[in-house]
Order: C-alpha cells, then sequence, then structure tokens
C-alpha cells in the first residue's frame, strides 16, 4: 500500500469507529491486505448497518477512478469535522 491508501484506511478507520461500529468490525476492515472494491465493500456493509448513509460513500468507491487522492481525503475530513460536532 502507498502512503494514500494508507491514509485512507487510517481515515476510514475514524469513520468507523464514530459510527458506532463494533471492535471486531473495525479489526475486519483493517485485516484487508488492498484498498480495493471488497474492502470498499465492507466498509459500505459497517457503515450502513450503524448509520445508514452518513458519507459521499460514491465518493470513496470512486477513489482514483474520477477523483483525485486529495478531494477524496477533503470529502471525509469534511464529514468527520461535522461528525464530531454532533
Amino acid at each position: 500500500m502507498d502512503a494514500n491508501q494508507k491514509l485512507l484506511r487510517k481515515k476510514l478507520t475514524e469513520v468507523l469507529y464514530l459510527v458506532g461500529a463494533s471492535s471486531a468490525e473495525i479489526k475486519a476492515a483493517n485485516a484487508y491486505k488492498q484498498v480495493d472494491t471488497e474492502y470498499f465493500n465492507y466498509i459500505d456493509e459497517v457503515i450502513g448497518r450503524h448509520n445508514g448513509y452518513c458519507l459521499e460513500l460514491t465518493a470513496i468507491h470512486s477513489w482514483r477512478d474520477t477523483l483525485d487522492d486529495k478531494g477524496v481525503f477533503a470529502d471525509i475530513d469534511a464529514w468527520i469535522k461535522w461528525k464530531k460536532k454532533r
């Protein structure tokens, strides 16, 4: 994994924590070896179980396809900041 993939995983781990994912779910997410479709699908599933629609997940799925890394990070950071204020 490159540095931005590691940073994305760190940010999404924080998202999982903020939506109330269990430690087992967070551990399972961090067990994925790659940031790929399977990983994103798992993140979607966990977020959906705990919080419904909470984050622009299409932006996450666009990782390196249509959005640059900074754009995805900005979306996630904005959501984290908003969630912490609630």
